[in-house]
């Protein structure tokens, strides 16, 4: 009998991807363990975050979304984030972890 295991991935790639090839690393690795464990199937808890300010991270993780996994969000309203979507954000009462 055949099963399937399901990973939800809370995917912080945000915080880790820097460049086109640092993103292209986290790729290759979710996609060597795909090939060696085929009966995963992912759940990324993904954080738009690189897609509104790093496009160049986006256009690597997008496609393998696209092809290898279901997505549910994962935000962190970080400023940056809220005012990229043009939205001044209330940077009072502070709560920890503001950035």
């Amino acid at each position: 009998m055949k099963h399937t295991l399901f990973i939800v991935v809370y995917s912080n790639f945000e915080g880790f991807c820097t460049s086109p090839k640092a993103a292209q690393q986290i790729v290759e690795g979710f996609e060597a363990i795909s090939v060696r464990y085929p009966e995963i199937r992912w759940t990324h808890m993904f954080n738009p975050m690189h897609l509104i300010c790093s496009r160049e991270c986006g256009s690597v993780f997008v496609p393998y979304l696209q092809r290898q996994a279901e997505v549910g969000l994962h935000l962190h309203l970080f400023y940056s984030l809220v005012e990229a979507l043009g939205v001044t954000p209330r940077k009072e009462p502070r709560g920890s972890g503001d950035y």
